[in-house]
């Protein structure tokens, strides 16, 4: 085994499929086995990579003339999930809805103290007896109904 058929470095992107590569040559042909903490490790069959596959794997080419070691260092490239700025998202997102919530409730407030001021302001002009009646008040409230 030398670096061209079993590189000392490999490096993988996560989510990618990637292939242990390690090969021997010799005569009578040898068998490369890997291993990586304490677990076979098949060589030269692609599978999706995680980032559990980062570390040192030990290669083993063996035949009837005797056994040749490696090891193999493996790197797996991934992107973490910008936690500083999932913060600030779910921040701003939670203040917009306080805010949304304030102005709702204020606005809603002063409608509702609009609503009971007109209609104060109807039963005091009933009381001095400037309306005759609530027939005569347009339906808003605004102004008394024209009088034939």
């Amino acid at each position: 085994m030398d670096d061209a058929s079993c590189p000392p470095t490999q490096t993988w992107t996560e989510g990618q499929e990637a292939t242990l590569q390690c090969r021997a040559r010799g005569n009578p042909v040898p068998v490369v086995t890997c291993h990586k903490d304490g677990t076979v490790v098949p060589v030269g069959r692609s599978h999706v990579v995680t980032r559990n596959y980062t570390g040192t794997y030990w290669c083993n080419a063996t035949n009837a003339l005797g056994t040749s070691r490696r090891n193999v260092t493996v790197t797996v490239e991934y992107r973490d999930i910008n936690v500083g700025l999932v913060v600030a998202l779910v921040t701003l997102a939670a203040v917009a809805a306080v805010t949304g919530v304030v102005v709702y409730r204020v606005y809603y407030h002063k409608k509702k103290i609009r609503h009971y001021k007109l209609q104060e302001k109807q039963q005091r002009l009933l009381a001095m007896g400037q309306l005759t009646d609530g027939a005569t008040v347009a339906q808003n409230g605004s102004a008394p109904a024209a009088q034939p």
